[in-house]
């Protein structure tokens, strides 16, 4: 089984959809690296082919939540025919008449007798003798024997519908959708210093692990606790060990913010310590984000920083033109070629 990285798997969702591939996808990877966001995010931009009118909807199912007759469908009696009709359940949307994607997530978790009243899913793309809307797609997801999830083994009638990838951890995938998503400067700045941890499962942990799903609630936790409860959230999270090392680094920004204003005002000062310019230069790409017209000074800054620390001026670039519009905006800096010129030796 080869290993596709998120772009690559959003990439063959779609053109699978648009192509109307017969089989169902399925891909199998670690818990918590990202599999479930990828592919409930991958037709955010993708228009409904036949109305236009809104995107591509997305259907998330945890089988493992639901009994056989969830799955089916109820059969109720109709007091005004006086017929006892089957009911699908309404969270497949199969009345909708636009073509969905049906994502069955957690699917190796799931009890075989769930997984044999789903076969129709994938075998008929209908459920209960309902079709689903003409153009719809069936995709599955789930953990590994190897991850500790608990795994069950997956009735034979349907490993022979699926096609099967395994999802593969990409750190570059991860930042790209970091700084969209509006994760916290310091975790993204963090992590560019000692990327190693964004991923660093621990089967055998009782509570957190470094895992992007924990470092996405470390995030959450950093924006909306105050930092006198950061510490037992994020140990919690994360785990303790990580949670040692991350608070130590959190602890510096009381020191290094007054930094940030001072360079967006205009001055070219950087901290001695390479660590501690991440932090910086993840704070002003933060700002960036938020205000596009800081790209000229962005760039000014990197081409002096290029002379003092190259690696944590590239990644600052790197992070900026992270996302189209961001892109775009740095581009029309009047230093952006020169800051790219300065940095080409570390900026890829």
């Amino acid at each position: 089984m080869l290993q596709v990285t998120a772009p690559q798997w959003q990439r063959i969702l779609r053109t699978a959809f648009h192509k109307r591939y017969g089989g169902s996808l399925c891909n199998l990877g670690d818990t918590g690296t990202g599999k479930t966001m990828s592919t409930e995010h991958a037709f955010d931009e993708v228009d409904c082919p036949k109305c236009g009118k809104h995107k591509v909807p997305v259907i998330t199912v945890h089988l493992s939540q639901m009994a056989p007759e969830d799955i089916k469908g109820l059969y109720i009696y109709d007091t005004v025919d006086k017929k006892v009709r089957l009911h699908p359940n309404p969270d497949f949307h199969l009345d909708s008449g636009c073509p969905v994607v049906i994502f069955l997530d957690e699917y190796t978790v799931i009890e075989r007798a769930i997984q044999k009243a789903s076969l129709e899913f994938t075998l008929k793309k209908s459920i209960g003798g309902t079709k689903l809307p003409e153009g719809s797609m069936v995709v599955l997801a789930g953990n590994r024997v190897q991850d500790g999830a608990d795994v069950e083994d997956m009735v034979r009638p349907q490993r022979t519908r699926l096609s099967f990838m395994e999802f593969a951890f990409n750190d570059e995938a991860w930042f790209d959708w970091a700084l969209k998503s509006g994760i916290h400067p310091y975790v993204v700045s963090y992590l560019h210093s000692k990327p190693s941890m964004i991923y660093k499962p621990d089967v055998n942990a009782q509570h957190g692990e470094p895992l992007p799903r924990t470092w996405e609630r470390a995030s959450e936790i950093i924006h909306k606790f105050d930092a006198q409860d950061w510490e037992v959230l994020v140990s919690g999270t994360i785990g303790d060990g990580a949670a040692v090392e991350f608070m130590a680094w959190t602890a510096t920004a009381g020191t290094l913010m007054p930094i940030v204003d001072r360079v967006l005002a205009g001055e070219n000062v950087a901290p001695e310590e390479l660590s501690a310019s991440f932090f910086v230069n993840g704070c002003l790409v933060d700002r960036f984000q938020k205000n596009p017209k800081l790209s000229e000074r962005i760039c000014q800054y990197a081409i002096w920083a290029a002379d003092k620390n190259p690696e944590a001026a590239a990644v600052m670039i790197k992070d900026s033109t992270r996302g189209d519009a961001n892109k775009q905006a740095m581009m029309k800096s009047l230093s952006w070629k020169k800051a790219v010129a300065r940095l080409s030796n570390y900026v890829v």
